[in-house]
């Protein structure tokens, strides 16, 4: 599991399959409070290709823009967005 510390963070090696990003408190302190809604996290979390990279986005105000929390290395042909990532478990949010 990879909690957010803050800034962007650089991760080599994630495997979806098996690694999480927890997201948890980078949520609470944006005061951000899903209920479980899984399909209104894409108004704070964008995935955007980045060469071979994934770059992983949060905007607290949900208005789906934000910046760069965190660069999944490597996976650009692997992780499409953010419902993929939560339908495989690569995301805690709750």
């Amino acid at each position: 599991m990879v909690p957010h510390n803050g800034g962007t963070d650089q991760i080599a090696g994630f495997d979806p399959a098996t690694d999480v990003l927890d997201l948890r408190s980078l949520l609470s302190e944006a005061n951000v409070n899903l209920n479980g809604d899984v399909p209104a996290l894409s108004h704070y979390l964008s995935i955007a290709g980045q060469g071979a990279n994934v770059c992983v986005n949060f905007d607290p105000t949900g208005q789906g823009a934000g910046s760069t929390i965190a660069v999944l290395q490597g996976l650009a042909n692997v992780v499409t967005g953010p419902g993929q990532l939560v339908a495989q478990g690569a995301i805690r949010i709750a």
